[in-house]
């Protein structure tokens, strides 16, 4: 795929500055806004899917526009919204509001010990940033026009283990720790959570249910699950089964 191309696919305008982030940015907003899973009609799924190998293609296609392109590799974007343990800020973070997957290159011509510790430098320059700020570098949130469940609710994801009390103890691996904000009172939710061991899976190998009685809007609502078989899991939809609440 041709630059010009790719940037129309990715939503770039033609004559903004090519880096990485903003790149990666303009990819994980138009993946997730395309997401296959949130599909039930076959048909339209199928479109979806055929629509996340373009947005995979035009993202390469403009990586490999960077100077530093030509040393290595591109390497697959990380579903931090997927991944366990870690704290929110360590892997991503978040532009114009949409949300940003930041991708590290992975340059054949340098040491491992190098990309490791400059890694850690870049994350602890982030958290200091962050802590200056006031922001709370442990929480990323999604808002309800992000997230676009079926029942609209925010979506916050935590690394500082606030839930920890809620992970069973046969979770050796820890759990993935989360909370929702839904807009409306539902008396009873299900909240569907997705399973992989694929980062860039746009579906679940396997799914669960979890079940959620007489919900208040705008209360958070914690969302803790754990499969020590899979590396990255999800909330993939959200449901109010009272009949009403959806979005139009």
């Amino acid at each position: 795929m041709d630059p010009n191309t790719a940037r129309q696919v990715l939503r770039i305008f033609p004559d903004a500055p090519l880096t990485a982030d903003l790149v990666e940015g303009a990819f994980a907003a138009e993946s997730w806004a395309r997401l296959p899973s949130r599909y039930a009609d076959p048909a339209q799924r199928e479109q979806a899917e055929a629509w996340a190998t373009t947005l995979a293609a035009a993202r390469i296609a403009l990586l490999a526009e960077l100077p530093s392109a030509a040393s290595g590799p591109i390497a697959a974007p990380v579903a931090a919204h997927r991944t366990r343990g870690l704290g929110a800020w360590a892997i991503t973070g978040i532009v114009a509001g949409a949300l940003v997957l930041v991708a590290f290159l992975a340059v054949a011509s340098i040491g491992a010990a190098w990309l490791a510790s400059s890694t850690a430098e870049s994350v602890q320059q982030g958290q200091e940033g962050q802590q200056e700020q006031g922001e709370d570098v442990s929480v990323e949130r999604y808002e309800p026009d992000e997230t676009l469940y079926e029942f609209a609710a925010a979506l916050e994801l935590y690394g500082d283990g606030r839930y920890d009390e809620l992970c069973g103890a046969e979770y050796a691996s820890g759990c993935w720790q989360n909370a929702l904000f839904t807009e409306d009172d539902c008396s009873s939710l299900e909240v569907v959570i997705d399973f992989s061991n694929d980062e860039d899976a746009w579906e679940g190998e396997t799914e669960g249910i979890l079940e959620f009685e007489q919900v208040a809007a705008g209360e958070a609502l914690p969302v803790v699950y754990g499969d020590d078989d899979y590396d990255y899991g999800w909330v993939s939809e959200v449901r109010c089964l009272d009949g009403g609440g959806g979005r139009a």
